[in-house]
């Protein structure tokens, strides 16, 4: 490499420029969006979704079928790191007729059970943690959606944000117009979990020994740090005191409470009012059944505790064991029914048990992997 060669930041495609990186400037680490994110028609598509964090800018690169972008947020102006979820309620629902479609109206079992996975998969994923970094009165701001990210790699991503901010933060002021000459040194933390791209540079400027695997994934790992030339190995930002930060996933706004859980928690209701069982071409509700007395009264349990799911969403308190149980009462119907009826149950269900079952294993899944607020800390 030439060492008066221009460094750059270089994306796929010919629809986006190769931004050139500031002198001093230095990349810290990517995020790829992984096959499980952009799903199998984005895969197969090559769809892309990254982030790039450098020691003073972010880049959100995005590249689709028909279109590509680019967006950078300078770290100097951002006031907000948050890591979110958010609910695409289309993809749920489509979800949500596979499912019920299949298992209601596909008589080979395979097919029903294929049905049912594909169903299911698609309303789980149509939940997904977001990253996102933005700046007080501005409206630029990057965001990554990620379906499968652990709590783990979601404080390091915070923790390089931050800690690169506080960097940028101790670096002498540069008057305007004027090139960097100070560099702003690269964190040497200890973050074990975000992945470097020595790839993008083009000079030899900073010295990499060991990257990891180069493969798309939402995993990182760095085996060992980073190194420089022995006559910048005085240049380190000077070390500052660990200051715990609290980010939080919770929704802000009323609006937002109707997340997954209250969702289905509304749709166990109105799958109260459908078909439970068809006779000899007579149907009845659950609430039908709920009037006949004995143990089919224990059917109101259903409606109710989605009822209590919803309230206690709205009001902002934990839902996780409401949620589990009211997503568990289904099944516990279904098996007490087989016990008495046997394999014969099946044959008399309707669509509104089906719908029931199917929005009582989402409960299941978003309570047991319910959203907890997590303690990053800037280095």
């Amino acid at each position: 490499m030439k060492k008066n060669a221009t460094r750059q930041v270089t994306f796929e495609g010919g629809l986006v420029p190769s931004p050139a990186l500031f002198e001093g400037e230095r990349i810290l680490g990517t995020i790829n969006a992984g096959l499980w994110d952009i799903g199998l028609f984005g895969f197969l598509l090559r769809h892309q979704e990254r982030l790039v964090v450098t020691t003073h800018r972010i880049f959100q690169f995005s590249r689709q079928l028909t279109s590509a972008s680019l967006r950078a947020l300078e770290l100097s102006k951002v006031e907000a790191v948050d890591v979110g979820s958010k609910f695409y309620p289309v993809q749920f629902f489509f979800g949500l007729i596979i499912f019920c479609t299949g298992v209601a109206y596909v008589n080979f079992f395979l097919l029903k059970l294929v049905s049912a996975v594909i169903g299911g998969f698609i309303m789980y994923a149509a939940r997904k943690k977001v990253f996102h970094v933005s700046a007080a009165g501005s409206r630029n701001a990057v965001t990554l959606p990620l379906t499968r990210i652990k709590v783990e790699e979601s404080k390091s991503f915070i923790d390089l944000v931050c800690g690169a901010m506080r960097n940028l933060q101790k670096a002498a002021p540069v008057p305007a117009h004027a090139s960097l000459q100070t560099p702003v040194e690269t964190l040497n933390s200890g973050l074990k979990s975000f992945t470097p791209a020595p790839e993008i540079l083009a000079d030899d400027e900073v010295f990499y020994t060991d990257i990891v695997d180069k493969k798309p994934q939402t995993s990182f790992d760095v085996k060992k740090p980073l190194h420089r030339p022995p006559e910048r190995e005085q240049r380190h930002a000077t070390p500052f005191t660990e200051q715990p930060v609290l980010f939080s996933n919770q929704p802000t706004s009323s609006s937002a409470r109707l997340n997954l859980e209250s969702i289905c928690a509304a749709g166990m209701i109105a799958a109260f009012f459908l078909p439970w069982a068809q006779i000899f071409g007579f149907s009845a509700s659950g609430y039908n059944l709920g009037k006949l007395g004995s143990y089919a009264n224990l059917a109101w349990l259903i409606p109710g505790m989605s009822v209590a799911v919803i309230a206690l969403r709205l009001a902002g308190k934990s839902i996780k064991i409401a949620a589990l149980i009211t997503g568990l009462m289904p099944f516990v119907g279904l098996l007490y029914g087989v016990s008495k009826i046997g394999d014969k149950l099946f044959h008399v269900v309707g669509v509104g048990v089906y719908l029931t079952l199917a929005l009582g294993l989402i409960l299941i899944l978003a309570s047991l992997k319910a959203s907890k607020d997590f303690r990053g800390t800037t280095q």
